[in-house]
C-alpha cells in the first residue's frame, strides 16, 4: 500500500513540505494497493511556494520494513 501521506519534500533550508493529497480527480494519490510488476501513475500536490533556481529533495517515507525493493519516478512541476 502507499498513500500521498508518505511523501514530502526538504527545502534548500532542509524544512519539510508534507503533501496535501486526497482524491481531487481520478489520478490523485490518497490510498493505492500496490502489485507486483504492474506499475501505476498517480498525483499528489503540494500547497508551497516553487522556485525553478532552488533544489529541492523528493523523500518517500515507507509506512513498514519491507524486504522488496520497489522503484518509484517522480517528477516534480510547477502548477
Amino acid at each position: 500500500m502507499i498513500s500521498g501521506g508518505q511523501f514530502y519534500f526538504v527545502d534548500e533550508k532542509d524544512q519539510k513540505h508534507e503533501a496535501v493529497f486526497g482524491k481531487f480527480s481520478a489520478n490523485d494519490l490518497f490510498l493505492e494497493g500496490l502489485d507486483p510488476n504492474k506499475p501505476i501513475q498517480r498525483t499528489t500536490q503540494f500547497d508551497v511556494p516553487f522556485d525553478e533556481e532552488k533544489q529541492y529533495k523528493i523523500i518517500i517515507r515507507p509506512q513498514k520494513d519491507e524486504s522488496t525493493v520497489d522503484t518509484a519516478v517522480v517528477c516534480l512541476t510547477n502548477c
